[in-house]
């Protein structure tokens, strides 16, 4: 098996054929939550040429959005409209569908409560129904409002149960939602990862 050294990690997989894809606009991206963040990071990501998946365990709210009944303010609801006529859109419940992507952005967020206590249901549910599928060479993002913490306490440890080496096989990452949900502005600039192995 070939090993590639860069950036500092040692992978069990090639990782500038992996980057390669995403520069050549060849990756596959999987978007997991398909609320309205989820769908503007799909649309978003379908814009830009790459090959989207948008999963969501609500087959209802899958049926209604491949119907074309989306629910974003502005511009964005025709944006995403224009990707799956495109082909380049596609929404499903159907968590395998994952496994071929090469990247996964997760935008579940796990909520603190009035008490102070972090809620973490909804994340640990998603995240329990994508490990399983998992593989290396795969990069996975946590996007979310989620406080400090929440990746290296709570996905973390699901992808290392596993029996994977973060850094090594998938890589893991945290990026912060910096665009309010109602908003048209989808602008992917104004996002960045903060924490990432």
């Amino acid at each position: 098996m070939k090993t590639t050294r860069t950036i500092g990690f040692t992978s069990s997989f090639d990782v500038l054929e992996l980057l390669g894809r995403f520069e050549a606009r060849r990756a596959a991206v999987g978007v997991v939550g398909l609320g309205s963040m989820g769908i503007g990071r799909a649309t978003e990501f379908a814009e830009k040429g790459f090959d989207v998946r948008g999963i969501d365990a609500d087959e209802g709210r899958v049926e209604i959005l491949r119907l074309g009944e989306l629910e974003i303010a502005g511009t964005a609801a025709a944006r995403a409209a224009a990707c799956v006529e495109a082909g380049k859109l596609r929404f499903s419940s159907q968590f395998a569908d994952l496994a071929d992507c090469d990247a996964i952005v997760v935008c579940s967020s796990a909520l603190v409560r009035r008490t102070r206590e972090l809620d973490t249901h909804a994340l640990i549910t998603g995240m329990d129904r994508i490990v399983p599928v998992t593989r290396a060479a795969q990069c996975l993002v946590l996007e979310s409002r989620s406080p400090p913490g929440t990746t290296r306490g709570v996905v973390l440890p699901r992808i290392e149960e596993r029996g994977f080496a973060v850094g090594k096989d998938p890589f893991l990452a945290f990026s912060p939602e910096r665009i309010r949900h109602t908003s048209s502005r989808l602008d992917p600039r104004t996002r960045r990862a903060s924490w990432a192995a």
